[in-house]
């Protein structure tokens, strides 16, 4: 775990995918084809580059 400061609060990389999946998947049946996400942190860029991997090799559908 990173260091935290008072009042941070931290997810571990399985669960900050899982939520950004749930997220973007829940979009999928209203129509929206494409997201974009703005990431700020910088512990949670590995966790997208590996979503936007995987979504590559297997298609759109992040579920």
């Amino acid at each position: 775990m990173p260091a935290t400061s008072a009042g941070s609060l931290h997810l571990r990389a399985e669960t900050f995918k899982a939520i950004v999946c749930d997220l973007a998947g829940n979009l999928e049946p209203h129509g929206v084809r494409r997201i974009a996400i703005l990431n700020t942190g910088v512990l949670t860029e590995r966790p997208l580059d590996d979503l936007v991997m995987a979504s590559t090799q297997r298609g759109p559908d992040l579920s």
